[in-house]
């Protein structure tokens, strides 16, 4: 292309030598006749210009039109891969629990910590938070029965018995607050519920995975009760 642009500089230049002095072409004096020969070559140099740059634009069209269904298809590849790798930590998590659930016949201090253990690492990777904990709800007297805590100095100023209401009038086993979320337990086992209380964090708007979680709810009820009655569960 660059040859083209060239010769046709070099043609602009000669004109005046190529074009016979004192000649008529077309009723066209020589000057004219040069004029007309130089017009013709810039508009063909124009022309040629024009064409090559309709060009360019519609390859860099194309190339960005490339570019974003490639980062389409990589970040569809990504998405799928997370969805995976979620799916697969979710269904280890519920065999962890059921294979925990398997042990609770003989229970020990030392299996009920390692089911407890178990619960809250899974409570924490499916709320996303740091700041969780497990109340065990006395759903006659409002009083709280025993807490498990992500740490130790956690405290939740979460009414009981708004709790107690919700999951009675409603049957809502999933709530949430400006600054909470909380899963109960569907049912009750005797008199007590189970709460899982979640610290919402900055970037949190909303619990992905609350219905694993009042399966976690159920299955810490029924550790609870059967630590509490194990006679009257094996007989």
């Amino acid at each position: 292309m660059y040859w083209i642009y060239l010769i046709i500089f070099v043609l602009a230049v000669l004109v005046p030598d190529i074009v016979p002095h004192d000649s008529k072409v077309f009723l066209l004096q020589e000057e004219q006749f040069e004029e007309l020969l130089i017009f013709i070559l810039g508009l063909t140099g124009f022309m040629i210009f024009r064409f090559k740059e309709r060009q360019s634009n519609i390859h860099l069209k194309e190339k960005i039109k490339f570019q974003k269904e490639a980062s389409q298809s990589s970040k569809s590849l990504n998405d799928t891969y997370s969805y995976i790798g979620e799916t697969n930590r979710k269904l280890d998590i519920m065999k962890n629990i059921s294979d925990s659930l398997l042990e609770i016949k003989e229970l020990s201090p030392s299996k009920e910590k390692k089911f407890y253990d178990v619960l809250m690492e899974s409570i924490y990777i499916l709320g996303k938070s740091k700041k969780f904990l497990i109340r065990f709800i006395n759903a006659e007297t409002g009083e709280t029965e025993m807490e498990k805590k992500s740490r130790k100095r956690i405290f939740f100023k979460i009414d009981n018995e708004e709790i107690i209401k919700k999951l009675e009038k409603g049957n809502k086993s999933f709530t949430e607050s400006k600054y909470h979320f909380i899963v109960t337990s569907p049912k009750k086992m005797g008199k007590i519920v189970v709460a899982i209380i979640i610290s919402k964090n900055n970037q949190q708007q909303k619990l992905e995975d609350p219905d694993i979680l009042k399966a976690l709810a159920s299955q810490s009820l029924f550790l609870y009760y059967f630590s509490k009655k194990p006679k009257e569960l094996n007989n």
